[in-house]
This record gives C-alpha cells, structure tokens and sequence, in this order.
C-alpha cells in the first residue's frame, strides 16, 4: 500500500493506493487540526490500513529541508523521519507541493488533458507548471488583499511625476512594498514576493498605469501579485 498526501493551509488531501489504483481518499479541512500527525492517524484509523503501508510522499505547501518542512500558513511541521518511525512506514518522502505536481505532469493520460493552444511538442524541453489558487486573479482580490495592496501602496510615498525608470522609483517601489508585505509575512517571503513584483512591473513597463486607479490598474496588478505569491511560498 502507498500513501500520498497534499497538505495545505485549507485543506489536506489524503489516499491509500494499491496496484490497482486509489482505494481510500479523504479530504480534511486543515485548520480543524491541531497538527498533521493527528490528522495522519484519523485517516489511517479510518481506512483501517495503517501496518500495510509501505511508503508514503506528502506534497507540502511551504520549503522543505531535509524530508522536513513548516507550512507557511499553518503552525505545522511536517517530519518525514519523525513519521515514518511513529506510523512504522519504511520509506516517506516530503516534497514542495509544486514539485510534487511536476511529478505528476508525465502521468497524465490523454484524456485527463486539455489543450489551450495547440503546439509542437520537442523531446526533452523544459516544462511549466503553473498553479492558480487562492491568491490569484479575482479570487486573489478577495482572499489576499494586504498583499495586492503591497503593489499599489508605494503610490502614497511615490514623487507626484513619475519619470522613466530610475533606482529611485524602484526603491520607492520595494520599501513600500515590503513595509506592507511585513505586517503579514516573514521577511524573506516578502523580499521573493517584492522583488518579483518589481521585475514584473518594470517588464511590463507598468509605471505610469500605477498611478491610474481603476479597473485596469487592478486588472493589470492581480496576476503579478498571484504569480510573486506562488513563487514566494
């Protein structure tokens, strides 16, 4: 039997496999749970199964260290180790829940795919996974307001006339940015979020638009600051 599990700040998916395929799955809302282990062993007692495992692999929302990682929003610590001597399971794996989607990209069948555009496959080039959750476009809007605030923010301290790219502007640009991203999140999360956000502003040469606000100025900022969420996590 194989376990695989995605542990996020919502919710925790978990399933039993065997050669035939998924024979138990369940999904839990994380944050009714004190940690993940307790959550671990409800499923396991659950499925009935928990002596038969013979390796498991957990996709965790947040970096991982040495089969170990902390969730970014949830007080958890997931310890592949630790697990495997407590659940008695020879081999466990803890992975970057995006890298354990990658993964997964190679196993997909025919069907399970839909195409956006049509393209010219080349063997052995790289490969994109990029993943829309709740901090992007609209849902974004509604879920993480402090950081898309983090991009528009820097207008209140930003020189009445903005002129063409100077160090200046971009610094205006990242002090402002952080000093928001702060109130909410580590700092090192907020220097990859901010730094991004700044290389994606001036790519797009964005500058004067910030100073519009509107529609198109929302429009414009929310899937940058879903891209740099994603890629700060």
């Amino acid at each position: 039997m194989i376990l695989g599990g995605d542990i996020g700040g919502t919710k925790t998916l978990l399933a039993l496999a065997d050669e035939g395929g998924i024979v138990h799955e369940r999904r839990f809302p994380s944050r009714d749970w004190g940690d993940f282990s307790a959550l671990l062993r409800a499923f396991l007692d659950d499925a009935g199964c928990a002596a038969n495992i013979a390796a498991a692999c957990f996709g965790v929302a947040g970096p991982v260290l040495d089969e170990r990682a902390r969730l970014t929003y949830l007080p958890w610590t997931v310890d592949g180790p630790a697990l495997a001597r407590f659940f008695g399971i020879d081999r466990v794996r803890v992975v970057n829940d995006f890298a354990a989607a990658a993964q997964g990209v190679a196993a997909l069948r025919p069907e399970q795919l839909a195409t956006l555009q049509e393209g010219r496959p080349q063997p052995g080039a790289p490969r994109l996974l990029i993943g829309a959750g709740r901090r992007s476009l609209p849902i974004y809007l509604l879920h993480q307001p402090v950081l898309l605030g983090a991009l528009t923010l820097y207008l209140q301290f930003a020189p009445p006339v903005l002129q063409p790219e100077t160090p200046s502007r971009a610094q205006n640009f990242l002090r402002s940015c952080e000093a928001t991203c702060t109130a909410e999140h580590a700092g090192a999360y907020c220097t990859t979020y901010c730094g991004c956000a700044l290389e994606q502003v001036e790519a797009a040469d964005l500058w004067a638009l910030l100073d519009k606000p509107g529609p198109a100025r929302d429009g414009a900022l929310a899937p940058i600051a879903a891209l740099c969420g994603a890629m700060a996590n």
